[in-house]
């Protein structure tokens, strides 16, 4: 997929029936060669209303005009000589974190931050917000956040807590405390639909601004409370979207994206008492790229890693 955006957009328009591709052009958001290539025909005959056949020449249009890419060998990705292809690390602040994740959090893919209230995941969130800002030569992304806001309010007097101590640290790469605050940007969601329309808009700024770093806090909260038990093929559906919206974003943009979970108890047969599993189930753990566990006893902070694709077992 890589180079598909240099495909020009008039190139593959003009090869379709006006038709066509009005529908196309009313009901594909982002309106992008790779969104309609990487879309299941399924889904881009339910959004258009085109039939199997004129969806397969949609496809088979935008094909023919993607800028084809030079093909990448392992060792081109393994010695970082195609760009495009290198997935970057971002600080956590915390060495010890970063050597647990292998040098930080995946610049490419989605990462979840599960635990029990108060265990500091939101902590971690924006402190990822601060160090995010950094040059990549002092571990972080050089661009700016986006935090969408699900359960409470944005919590701005913990924000100017750590920005005080992280710009004494680093004044050297910033004017001033503000000038690391003004790359901070919030949005709230109450349900799903206000989620998707969050990340519809991001598709819509992202090419013009330098988002590196996207942090939805949390997921749990608007499908526990939109949900019933016996919905649970539309949460699934529903989950999906959210879910391939936020690949897209990421791997298109080369963005982090942090999503924060809350935590079930579930009754375990082979121990004593319940265990605490990540929420939403087995739909969205497959979404997950990176699980992280926090949690917090009387004396310190632990966090686990339940499974990464990026870190290979010893």
């Amino acid at each position: 997929s890589v180079g598909m955006e240099k495909a020009p957009r008039d190139d593959w328009l003009r090869r379709l029936e006006a038709r066509v591709m009005q529908k196309v052009c009313t009901s594909i958001r982002p309106l992008t060669a790779e969104s309609i290539l990487t879309l299941p025909i399924s889904e881009l005959k339910r959004l258009t209303s085109l039939t199997v056949d004129e969806v397969a020449a949609v496809k088979r249009s935008v094909a023919l005009s993607v800028q084809r890419v030079p093909p990448s060998t392992v060792l081109d990705i393994w010695t970082g000589r195609n760009e495009d292809l290198v997935t970057r690390r971002l600080s956590t602040g915390c060495s010890s974190i970063d050597q647990a994740l292998d040098g930080g959090i995946l610049s490419q893919g989605v990462t979840e931050i599960a635990g029990e209230s108060g265990g500091g995941k939101t902590q971690l969130c924006l402190q990822l917000c601060l160090t995010l800002q950094l040059p990549e030569s002092e571990g972080g992304l050089g661009g700016a956040a986006m935090y969408i806001c699900t359960e409470d309010v944005f919590p701005h007097k913990r924000l100017d807590q750590l920005v005080s101590k992280f710009f004494a640290k680093h004044r050297q790469w910033f004017a001033s405390e503000s000038a690391v605050t003004d790359k901070i940007y919030i949005e709230h969601a109450a349900s799903s639909a206000d989620l998707g329309a969050v990340l519809d808009k991001l598709f819509a700024v992202l090419p013009d601004q330098q988002f590196r770093l996207l942090v939805i806090d949390s997921v749990a909260a608007i499908y526990r409370s939109e949900f019933s038990r016996e919905q649970g093929i539309a949460k699934a559906q529903s989950l999906l979207q959210i879910g391939g919206k936020l690949h897209q974003l990421s791997h298109m943009y080369k963005m982090a994206v942090i999503c924060v979970n809350q935590v079930t108890s579930v009754v375990d047969a082979g121990k004593s008492g319940d265990s605490l599993v990540p929420s939403l189930g087995l739909t969205w753990s497959n979404i997950v790229t990176v699980r992280l566990m926090v949690s917090k006893n009387q004396t310190d902070q632990v966090i686990h890693v339940s499974f990464s694709v990026a870190i290979v077992p010893e």
